[in-house]
């Protein structure tokens, strides 16, 4: 387990209530291409936040409307008031778990680029994602901080094998 902060690549890593916590941004990019070979569109900042012990993680995931500033220009000028997308709003992404086990018969392992193993079981929902985004807009990081440690001892409670 970590037990000191450590900050490398918009990451944080901490040691809090005997999880290891970790909180992370990715930068935004634009990596349009005319070749759709080599197009890999334009994307905003990920927030991805996550508890881990024991060989479980809970991760909580938001693409947050942070875009470069040319996209951000580009995508404002194209919004209009008739439309209902608006990119500058976010949107919760996932609810999820990470685990070295799985958590229901003939679950498929795939790669995991959150434990250490490099596999995982994983299993996650957009839908409860997009509430605790609102709570999370509403409260901030300890909101989302305390359902994330809750949903691992919801998850260890039930399925624990």
């Amino acid at each position: 387990m970590i037990t000191t902060q450590k900050r490398a690549g918009g990451q944080i890593t901490e040691s809090v209530n005997d999880f290891q916590r970790t909180l992370s941004l990715s930068m935004p990019f634009d990596r349009r291409h005319p070749d759709p070979a080599k197009n890999y569109g334009i994307h905003g900042t990920d927030l991805r936040m996550i508890v881990y012990r024991d060989g479980l993680a809970i991760q909580f995931l938001a693409y947050l409307p942070v875009y470069l500033p040319h996209v951000a220009d580009e995508l404002a000028s194209k919004c209009s008031s008739h439309s209902s997308y608006n990119p500058f709003k976010g949107m919760g992404a996932d609810v999820g778990y990470h685990s070295v086990t799985p958590r229901y018969k003939d679950q498929p392992i795939r790669d995991c680029d959150i434990l250490k193993s490099g596999k995982c079981y994983y299993d996650g929902s957009g839908l409860l994602a997009e509430e605790w985004y609102t709570e999370f807009l509403k409260g901030g990081p300890d909101v989302i901080w305390t359902k994330l440690e809750a949903r691992w001892h919801e998850m260890k409670e039930n399925y624990n094998h």
